[in-house]
């Protein structure tokens, strides 16, 4: 009989053994597809300034494992939309990851750096996902594109993010948000009139093991 795995903090630097644990039923092509995504933001994030480097030795956690976490609460929501914008995608997460697991839908990863969104498809076709494209655009200006569903992780304050995203969401439209658990100062600041437009409240929270970052997923949709 072959000796129990430890699933303790030394495990889980270890990114084989943790990406399972942290999203099971991951398949094997999907799997081996988020290790190319951490092999290659390793070899750009420098020179790209994709993520901090004191997060790189941890990037499986930190990172990947903060949108596997989250795709965990979000699968539910993400409705019958068939495209998804990721806002602010700067190193792809979390529209790439999501891509990795959802091939039925099409993520758009939208940027102003046209060096990250570089990065963004480079990566994305090494990971053989043919359900990425990126967009050049500031995200206010996306009222043509009438977006139905977007996520988003660093975008922005939820007060900043909601009033960029005012223009461009039809009634009913939605915006997921990957947040700490500042989230509810963020709220807090929200201006009154906000309410009137947007339904915001939390989905769901969540920690990373071995790091113990919290999670939150904040949903808001257009009233009006």
């Amino acid at each position: 009989m072959s000796k129990p795995v430890n699933l303790g903090l030394p495990a889980l630097d270890d990114a084989r053994i943790a990406l399972p644990i942290l999203h099971p039923h991951l398949s094997s092509e999907t799997l081996e597809s988020l290790h190319v995504y951490l092999r290659e933001l390793q070899r750009f994030s420098r020179a790209l300034n994709l993520v901090s480097a004191a997060t790189l030795p941890k990037a499986h956690l930190v990172h990947v494992g903060d949108a596997l976490l989250c795709s965990r609460v979000v699968d539910d929501k993400l409705g019958p939309s068939a495209t998804i914008y990721d806002f602010g995608s700067g190193n792809g997460i979390p529209g790439v990851i999501l891509a990795a697991l959802h091939n039925s839908r099409s993520f758009v990863c939208v940027d102003r750096d046209e060096r990250k969104l570089e990065f963004i498809k480079h990566v994305s076709q090494a990971m053989g996902l043919k359900n990425v494209s990126v967009l050049k655009k500031d995200v206010e200006k996306l009222g043509d594109q009438k977006v139905q569903l977007a996520v988003s992780r660093g975008f922005g304050a939820i007060s900043k993010t909601l009033l960029l995203c005012r223009g461009i969401f039809p009634q009913g439209g939605r915006i997921l948000m990957m947040k700490s658990e500042s989230w509810t100062k963020e709220l807090a600041e929200l201006p009154s009139q906000t309410f009137g437009v947007w339904d915001c409240q939390p989905i769901g929270k969540y920690t990373i093991p071995g790091i113990d970052q919290v999670g939150v997923v904040v949903e808001a949709t257009r009233k009006a």
